[in-house]
């Protein structure tokens, strides 16, 4: 069961300035276009499609998810509202199943 965590709010200034990072507890396995992350210590699995892989990468790497962002506008015909509704979206549940944490 997730941990209830406050809705994340992404704005221009917290893409580039909030940085997030797996947690220790989470390995992953990327399979061609999919992937999949396990939570070693509550075994549960959690998969990911190809949309979503830009933005895993770059919490991964470290990078800013802008970088993530732009590469799905560039790649697929969607609005870069639509993209930053996703990740928000997908950011809350990381944080909410404990896969990632915040680090700035």
């Amino acid at each position: 069961m997730p941990t209830h965590q406050s809705q994340l709010t992404l704005n221009d200034t917290i893409l580039s300035t909030v940085a997030f990072q797996a947690t220790e507890e989470v390995l992953f396995r990327q399979i061609e276009e999919e992937a999949v992350l396990l939570h070693v210590t509550n075994g549960n699995y959690y998969s990911l499609n190809e949309t979503s892989l830009p933005f895993w990468e770059a919490l991964q790497n470290q990078q800013p998810l802008t970088t993530a962002i732009d590469q799905i506008t560039d790649s697929y015909a969607v609005e870069r509202d639509q993209v930053l509704a996703d990740l928000q979206t997908f950011l809350t549940h990381l944080l909410s199943y404990n896969l990632i944490t915040q680090i700035a």
